[in-house]
C-alpha cells in the first residue's frame, strides 16, 4: 500500500486558475433561528418573485446575493429590522452572500426567535 500525503497531491491548472477568480463570493452561514418564523413564508414568497433575484429558496432555507452598499440591502416586503440587521451587518463585515441554514451557526449579535 502506497499513502500518499495531502500535501503531495497537485491539482489540475484548471482548479489552480479558479482559486485566482476575481468573482468570488464570500458566504456568511447564519442559523434559521435568527429569522421570525412569521417571516419564513415572506422569504419563500421573496424568492418566487420575479422581481426579486436576490433570494434563492432551498429545502433547508435560503441563499441570500448581497448587494455592495449595505442600505441597498434594505426593503424586502414582509421582512422585519432583525432580517435587514443581519444583512447589513454580513456587507459591513465583508460577506456578499448568505446562507440561512438551519445547521448554520448561531451568532450572538443576532436575536434568537
Amino acid at each position: 500500500m502506497i499513502a500518499v500525503l495531502e500535501g503531495d497531491i497537485e491539482y489540475p491548472f484548471f482548479e489552480w486558475s479558479l482559486t485566482a477568480a476575481n468573482d468570488q463570493y464570500k458566504t456568511l452561514g447564519v442559523s434559521i433561528c435568527h429569522i421570525p418564523l412569521d417571516e419564513h413564508e415572506a422569504l419563500n414568497e421573496l424568492s418566487y418573485a420575479p422581481d426579486c433575484n436576490m433570494i434563492m429558496g432551498r429545502n433547508t432555507g435560503w441563499l441570500i446575493k448581497l448587494y455592495d452598499e449595505p442600505e441597498n440591502n434594505l426593503g424586502y416586503n414582509g421582512m422585519g429590522e432583525e432580517f435587514h440587521n443581519i444583512l447589513v451587518s454580513a456587507v459591513k463585515a465583508g460577506y456578499r452572500m448568505i446562507e440561512i441554514d438551519a445547521d448554520a451557526q448561531v451568532h450572538d449579535q443576532f436575536p434568537i426567535f
